[in-house]
């Protein structure tokens, strides 16, 4: 892939993130709520979600430049065979 194509594939990525951002608002706090509660505010499932795909933007899109990385980090599942994955067998 060019790196004008990576360029732009990272431009809608970003927009995208953001849009997840506009989306899923963290939570409002209020001065009572913030006097009662002590540590980090928890932050909704999507979220925390975005987060991660914003902080770690470069091992997502890792695979676009460097095609030994995996599209997926299904490998632990390519390894288990077929036979045991499906039929309720232990490894």
């Amino acid at each position: 892939m060019s790196p004008p194509e990576r360029l732009a594939f990272a431009t809608r990525y970003d927009a995208i993130v953001q849009a997840g951002f506009e989306a899923n608002p963290g939570p409002v706090l209020t001065i009572e709520g913030a006097e009662k509660k002590r540590g980090r505010p928890q932050q909704p499932p999507p979220v925390n979600l975005l987060l991660r795909l914003r902080d770690f933007k470069g091992q997502v899109l890792a695979f676009m430049s460097d095609f030994r990385v995996p599209f997926d980090n299904n490998q632990g599942e390519r390894d288990i065979p077929h036979s045991i994955a499906f039929s309720g067998g232990e490894v």
